[in-house]
């Protein structure tokens, strides 16, 4: 009878075997079409949310504009070094300890909320709290503050981003990957690697590090979502392919010298973290940088109300107004300050615009002319083209005054270089002393017949905060 049972078994394994093949090869054909279909939806949706802006832009020339613009502006992969490097010391400037804070925030949080229960399931065994993971999050948080925090969130991140491949790994060796979590992880791969590799390549404005932090901070919360359940799970929570999807777990309940343990995976993120003090020593920010984290973010304001003052008594409104009864008295032209563009505005100027190069004429409204200034600032006095241009239309406008003003540090950042003393804009000459100062000059236009007695104007009125 034993035997009859056994030979039974063993004419049905080649026949199950094939069957089982197929049902894989079946399944590995459906998940690859899905994964394509998800593709082709995701880049239908792209081009038409983007290309009504696309097709804007043939109004106005089209994108070459824009991308010759841009293109001042990259540094490519000779400067990915140099922008890193900078990028890492403007980020410890406005950091003030908030990454470290949030890392161990997150650990803290997963660790209460895993031990919480599922209220949806009264039934469900409750997780044991275990405070392994706030443990860990205190030295991986202690561990970000000794080093430079952009380089710790980097290195932990790029950690996370290990345990995304391996769920992505585990999920090919399923018979039915979980298509959601396969392409969110892909997506999210191409994302941080992606943006980790070009945002260098551009001058390191840190507002530039926006999109690469999201995804930084997505991988960091699967990498707490995996440490908190290593910690509460003890030796049987190694599935990486998440235990609420009730997938087999990557970590048997033995032991085994490929497979970590809880304390294990805390030493490896603190080992990533603290592997990045030697490149942090070459990213430390200048006193002068670190002092600009206190800049006064309402200098700007203060400045164009200031600015706007000036202006009511330098020509009142309906003075020489084109039209009766109109307020429209003068124009303002602003370059390369959108900031005060936006000020001056808000602060009552009837007829504020934007220019790319310095005005010739006086402006023109209902076909007379009307007094026109141009005010310039930092970024305009550091531009190439402006100090090239300026001398020869420096004749034709006169001086009426001057506001110095504290910048945020964010744009101070902009500005300078926190790793030196020196500025070195991308549109700079070698000569920045000119433009050193923040400051906001205001200029009024003077017609030709004027223009030769502009040559002993009266003194500028200097205005300071």
């Amino acid at each position: 009878r034993d035997r009859r049972r056994v030979a039974a078994r063993v004419a049905q394994q080649p026949a199950m075997g094939v069957d089982h093949s197929k049902e894989e090869q079946s399944g590995s054909r459906n998940w690859l079409w899905a994964a394509v279909g998800c593709f082709a939806v995701t880049s239908a949706t792209a081009l038409l949310v983007w290309s009504p802006y696309w097709f804007s832009l043939h109004s106005v020339g089209g994108y070459g504009p824009i991308a010759g613009n841009h293109a001042k502006y990259v540094v490519g992969f000779a400067g990915w070094l140099s922008s890193a490097a900078r990028q890492v010391a403007g980020f410890s400037v406005l950091d003030h300890g908030f990454t470290a804070a949030g890392i161990f925030a997150a650990f803290v949080l997963a660790a209460f909320a895993g031990s919480a229960g599922n209220k949806s399931d009264p039934g469900a065994p409750r997780a044991k709290f275990s405070a392994g993971p706030i443990f860990a999050a205190a030295l991986i948080a202690c561990a970000s503050l000794i080093t430079a925090p952009l380089l710790g969130l980097a290195a932990l991140s790029a950690f996370g981003l290990s345990v995304i491949g391996c769920r992505l790994y585990a999920s090919q060796q399923s018979q039915a990957p979980a298509l959601p979590m396969v392409v969110g992880g892909a997506l999210l791969i191409v994302w941080w690697v992606g943006l980790f590799v070009a945002t260098p390549c551009y001058w390191p404005y840190p507002r530039l590090l926006l999109p690469w932090l999201y995804s930084a901070w997505l991988v960091i919360g699967v990498l707490v979502d995996q440490l908190c359940g290593v910690w509460q799970n003890g030796a049987r929570s190694g599935d990486l392919r998440g235990e609420s999807g009730g997938q087999e777990s990557l970590r048997s309940a033995e032991p085994a010298p490929h497979r970590f343990w809880p304390s294990q995976w805390s030493a490896a993120a603190v080992g990533v973290v603290l592997a990045t003090l030697p490149l942090a020593s070459f990213c430390r920010p200048t006193a002068a940088a670190s002092k600009s984290a206190a800049g006064d973010r309402l200098g700007v304001w203060r400045a164009a109300r200031q600015m706007h003052t000036k202006l009511e008594k330098q020509a009142p409104r309906g003075a020489s107004s084109a039209v009766a009864g109109d307020d429209v008295s003068r124009v303002v032209y602003v370059l390369g300050e959108p900031p005060l563009l936006f000020q001056l505005a808000a602060a009552g100027e009837a007829l504020v615009r934007p220019v790319e190069q310095i005005p010739t004429t006086s402006a023109l409204y209902a076909g007379q002319s009307i007094p026109t200034f141009l005010a310039v600032g930092p970024h305009a006095t550091r531009d190439r083209a402006y100090q090239a241009a300026w001398p020869g239309q420096a004749n034709h406008w006169r001086l009426v005054g001057e506001y110095a003003y504290e910048p945020s540090a964010l744009v101070w950042l902009d500005l300078h270089n926190p790793l030196a003393s020196g500025d070195h804009h991308p549109l700079a000459s070698g000569d920045d002393s000119a433009g050193a100062g923040h400051t906001f000059r205001l200029y009024e236009f003077l017609p030709a017949q004027s223009s030769a007695a502009a040559d002993e104007p009266d003194g500028p009125e200097k205005m300071k905060n």
